[in-house]
């Protein structure tokens, strides 16, 4: 067994343990263990790799355990060996990356002024194409975000993208994904709406 097996079998060992507790403290945000619940997670999980995580309850009122890479495809391997041994006899859904979900593509995320912003995603656009290296590309074209920042609008396009085809599609087949509020001319023809964009990937596959 590797350094790497053994961080992650502690883990699992003192996630098993811990797991009442873990779901007490998801379901009492003033439990007393709550700050050792999220200190331990961190510290567990970041002693495996620079990766981040979530827990808690899902739409379903089911719990779920997630690890993420962040878009970065050398950490992928990683969260994706977290989870292989992950302990299915307790009931939790285990996740290696962030899923795609079944959403009304409604969201909100701070700005560069730390303000709130509520995003409706549901009427953009979208141009899937291969570049000059076979690679396939995608721009979003969201012209609700008129007047937001770069970075905030770039943030909203991988919020959008997990949410809708799952970050690890993200990573395996998407070189790279920009967002505008308008697209070019010569490629406005060639945009399709949002909804049909995880079917058209299916179909690239």
């Amino acid at each position: 067994m590797n350094l790497e097996e053994e961080k992650i079998e502690t883990f699992w060992q003192w996630f098993v343990q811990n797991d009442p507790l873990i779901k007490k403290c998801i379901e009492d945000s003033n439990a007393p263990d709550r700050e050792y619940i999220i200190e331990n997670l961190n510290n567990h999980i970041l002693n495996i790799a620079t990766i981040t995580w979530d827990i808690g309850m899902d739409a379903n009122d089911e719990w779920f355990f997630m690890v993420s890479p962040n878009g970065v495809e050398e950490l992928l391997p990683i969260c994706e060996r977290i989870m292989k041994e992950a302990p299915l006899f307790l009931d939790w859904k285990y996740y290696a990356s962030k899923p795609a979900l079944d959403w009304d593509r409604t969201f909100n995320l701070y700005d560069q002024e730390m303000e709130v912003i509520d995003i409706d995603a549901s009427n953009w656009n979208y141009i899937l194409f291969y570049n000059d290296d076979e690679q396939l590309e995608i721009i979003l074209e969201a012209s609700n975000l008129e007047g937001i920042d770069e970075d905030t609008m770039n943030s909203a396009a991988t919020v959008f993208l997990n949410n809708e085809i799952g970050e690890k599609k993200i990573i395996e087949l998407i070189k790279k994904y920009t967002i505008v509020t308008q697209l070019e001319e010569e490629d406005a023809q060639d945009k399709f709406a949002v909804s049909g964009l995880k079917e058209h990937l299916m179909s690239d596959e």
